[in-house]
């Protein structure tokens, strides 16, 4: 199953990869404005694709019956491990989205003369996206031999540890270079979290119970710029690495010591 969502993960991380290089190199040259209207042309692609192509095929004679909403969510947070999931997930993806506000703007302290500049900040983040899509299955790989649980712990500490010199380069390509080993790791956790959810979910529950954890990410991608711009404005762009340094880290020791996972 690792391995199942490391596959799957790799196509988030591609467009992690193409998004930011391929967004950077066009507003360059035909304008930040018209970049708006090429992503909700791709999303309304991607949605009429899902229509067509995405098709769901139920085992014959079997009708399952779904747990209720409500039931979901007290099923979730009644449950230590998955609750402990959920706050894992809403703080990993706090900590990642917080650089973003940040991103684009040390890149032009690092290097305010540099030509090009918005292909460079892709180019910055897009690294991420290169070395997470060559990671994400092998440690989707390696979970399922060792366990999803101490893939968990290695990768979060990994990352976390990667993030604190990044707020101490002086000058672009060091940044490329931590962002680069950043990705080997960060493209471990969420097939982890993916898989451990799965895990500790009843069969009737799984979708249900997914899509709560889901949430979670989803309020981190929330909370995660506006705590990394306040942050930068507050106290400079240098402290927000080692803000989500440190919330990776506590993340490492918390899931170590709050999730379980199953026999598989």
């Amino acid at each position: 199953m690792g391995y199942a969502m490391g596959i799957l993960q790799t196509s988030l991380t591609t467009g992690g990869v193409i998004g930011p290089l391929v967004g950077g190199f066009l507003a360059d040259l035909i304008g930040y404005r018209n970049i708006f209207f090429l992503t909700g042309g791709f999303g309304f692609l991607a949605g009429f694709m899902v229509i067509l192509l995405v098709r769901e095929e139920a085992k014959p004679g079997e009708k399952k019956k779904s747990a209720g909403f409500f039931s979901n969510y007290r099923f979730v947070f009644t449950s230590s491990t998955l609750t402990a999931i959920f706050v894992s997930s809403l703080i990993v993806q706090l900590a990642v989205m917080a650089i973003q506000p940040v991103l684009s703007l040390f890149v032009e302290r690092l290097q305010p003369s540099a030509e090009n500049l918005s292909t460079l900040a892709g180019a910055v983040f897009g690294i991420t996206g290169v070395s997470s899509l060559l990671a994400a299955p092998y440690w989707g790989k390696r979970g399922d031999r060792m366990g999803y649980r101490k893939i968990l712990a290695i990768t979060t500490l990994a990352t976390g540890i990667s993030y604190a010199p990044q707020g101490l380069v002086t000058d672009v390509y060091q940044l490329l270079i931590l962002r680069f080993i950043q990705g080997l790791f960060v493209g471990g956790i969420l097939p982890a979290l993916y898989t451990l959810t799965s895990l500790n979910a009843p069969e009737e529950r799984r979708g249900g119970i997914m899509g709560i954890t889901r949430s979670g990410l989803l309020i981190g991608n929330v909370a995660g710029p506006i705590s990394g711009g306040f942050l930068a404005a507050s106290l400079g762009m240098r402290p927000v690495f080692l803000f989500t340094a440190a919330l990776l880290i506590a993340v490492t020791f918390a899931a170590r010591k709050l999730i379980e996972e199953p026999p598989h």
